[in-house]
């Protein structure tokens, strides 16, 4: 993934508003001190964070995608049932008939060919 719009942002945050104390105070402390060393860890960890925004924001809008599309296939399938159900029958109720159908014709067979 190309992460130099993250670098650019993280320079614009710098240039506008400074760095994040808490995120500022981490580097320079895992840096033991050294201020361009501090500078060059802020920048990395600042994007890694960034970058980590940026997937969990995506990943949400993939699961809002994926329930938005699972509550359309169920509303459709209520209305295939609700449709089926104002038309007369439903696959169940022609179920049904093949098995009394089935039954009827079972009996008569018995009925001709004797028991």
């Amino acid at each position: 993934m190309d992460d130099l719009h993250l670098y650019d942002r993280v320079a614009d945050e710098l240039r506008r508003d400074g760095p994040q104390a808490g995120l500022w105070a981490k580097a320079f402390a895992e840096s033991e001190g050294e201020k361009s060393r501090a500078e060059a860890l802020y920048l990395r960890l600042r994007v890694a964070q960034l970058a980590a925004s940026e997937l969990a924001v995506a990943e949400s809008e993939r699961a809002q995608r994926e329930q938005l599309k699972r509550e359309a296939a169920e509303r459709l399938e209520l209305e295939r049932q609700a449709r089926a159900k104002a038309e007369g029958l439903t696959p169940i109720h022609w179920l049904l008939i093949g098995l009394i159908v089935s039954f009827l014709i079972l009996i008569a067979f018995r009925a001709v060919l004797g028991p």
